[in-house]
């Protein structure tokens, strides 16, 4: 699935080849969660507001996107979050795992096999980057300045898998793209 010496397609195996490389001493165990992250690879990412409106969308996997987006919206859109949790089984062997932050759903398709925590912990991430760079970011920021939460995207998610996990090396990122334009 995440490339290189993962192409066995398994993500069951995580557990079993992080033991491996920790006993080998490959890796320590501050490194296992980042590792972890690195290793789970996401099909989409949508964002939506409660009315449906897609205001994000970045494919890494070939699918029907309208009838995706509509699928999607009506999974989390009416789920209560106080008594229900953040994962919704959807189509083969996948997840979508979601986080509303007011009136907008941030969600992510995984593997049925992938660490849900870790993906909430992702969506976070990129909402806390998203915040920092905007200074309190709304739904408005993600309509008028698109080309810009894109390359945000880019700089934390590439090709379906997490790429950054410093907030300050995206924000720095950022900042030298700002200054090009």
């Amino acid at each position: 699935m995440g490339g290189g010496s993962f192409d066995n397609g398994s993500s069951g195996d995580h557990p079993k080849l992080v033991a491996t490389l920790l006993s080998s001493g490959f890796i320590n165990a501050d490194q296992v969660t980042s590792w972890l992250l690195i290793a789970m690879v996401l099909s989409f990412i949508l964002v939506q507001n409660r009315q449906g409106k897609t205001r994000l969308a970045k494919w890494y996997s070939p699918y029907s996107k309208v009838k995706l987006k509509g699928e999607v919206h009506r999974l989390v859109a009416p789920r209560d979050q106080k008594y229900q949790s953040n994962f919704v089984e959807f189509r083969r062997s996948t997840k979508v795992i979601y986080r509303r932050y007011a009136g907008l759903f941030f969600c992510v398709c995984v593997d049925a096999n992938d660490n849900e925590l870790a993906y909430l912990e992702a969506i976070h991430f990129f909402v806390e980057v998203l915040d920092q760079f905007f200074g309190n970011v709304c739904e408005l920021d993600l309509v008028f300045n698109f080309y810009k939460v894109y390359a945000i995207l880019d700089e934390v998610f590439l090709a379906g898998e997490i790429q950054e996990t410093s907030k300050q090396v995206v924000l720095t990122r950022l900042e030298h793209l700002d200054k090009l334009e």
